[in-house]
């Protein structure tokens, strides 16, 4: 895998980090099936600041 143009090897159970506007690439070198999961989200400060200030006043 490539991240920001570093290969980083990858195994079974690992979970990548890939910054906003990252680039990144996967090649699954092996001759198995690779099963990928993909979260992707957008949130910016104030989703943030809103979900901690929200959390903590619904007890």
């Amino acid at each position: 895998m490539t991240i920001d143009g570093e290969e980083v090897t990858v195994k079974k159970g690992d979970m990548i980090l890939n910054p906003a506007g990252g680039k990144h690439g996967l090649l699954n070198s092996s001759d198995g099936d690779i099963d990928l999961l993909v979260i992707q989200i957008d949130i910016n400060e104030q989703a943030i600041t809103n979900l901690f200030f929200d959390r903590a006043y619904m007890k």
